[in-house]
Order: structure tokens, then sequence, then C-alpha cells
């Protein structure tokens, strides 16, 4: 089978891609509620409770949707590490043929980085979908 690397690149960029908004969109969102919590500090009777308590709420949220996204693929995580081993297994063992199960290897390794990077982008995606609207919605109330 043919290893497409085209495929693998264009998903490891939009991990980055994703990962990159959504440090950036944090840094802003931390800056901001930094603030926020700073003020109702200083002034509990004027605190944004509103804004500090949906800060709570939506982490709990967002982290739990992206590790129901991580177990989703954790079934398919397990049976394509085995098969990967045992295709690296048999490329050792392989008295003849080696170029079949070298082929193996790489038909499993290239299953295994795809699925990588697919569950990466699913688990990172109730994050930084929250992330980047928070820090659009938070932009306008400076």
């Amino acid at each position: 089978m043919f290893v497409d690397m085209v495929r693998l690149w264009n998903r490891g960029i939009e991990a980055q891609r994703m990962l990159t908004e959504t440090w950036s969109s944090a840094a802003s969102v931390v800056s901001h509620r930094s603030d926020t919590i700073a003020k109702a500090i200083e002034n509990p009777m004027t605190g944004d409770y509103r804004e500090l308590t949906q800060m709570v709420g939506e982490k709990v949220e967002g982290m739990t949707e992206s590790a129901g996204a991580v177990m989703a693929d954790w079934g398919q995580w397990q049976r394509l590490w085995s098969a990967h081993v045992s295709s690296m297994m048999g490329a050792f063992t392989a008295a003849n043929g080696g170029l079949i199960a070298a082929q193996r290897v790489a038909t499993s390794g290239e299953k295994l980085t795809s699925l990588a990077l697919s569950s990466s982008v699913r688990a990172l995606a109730p994050i930084h979908r929250r992330a980047t609207a928070n820090k659009r919605r938070l932009s306008h109330k400076r």
C-alpha cells in the first residue's frame, strides 16, 4: 500500500494550526480574565461573576468533550498499535519477502500516524472552539 505523505502532511498542518490558534487565543483570554479576577478582588460588589462562573463550567465541558474524543479512538489505537508491532516483528523474522514486510511496516505506521493526527485534531477541537470563541467575545469587552 502507498503511504500518502500529502494527506499526513495536511493533517499535521491542520493540527498545528489549531494548536497555534488555541495557544494564541488562550493567552488573550487568560489576560482578560486575570483583569476580571483582579477587579473582583478589588471590589467584590462589582465583580463580573457571570464571566467568572462561565469560565469554570466551560473548562469542565471542553475537557470532558476532549476526553470523550480520545476515548472514542482508544480501541482503534490499540488495534493499530498491535498491528504495527506485529508487522515490525514479522519484518525481523521474515526469511524472505523483505519488501513485502517493509511495506506492511510502512502501511501500519502510516495508519498509526494518521490516527494520531486525526485524534489530536478531534481532541483539541472542543478546547480550540471555546478558546477562539472566548477571544472573539472578550475582545469586544475591553
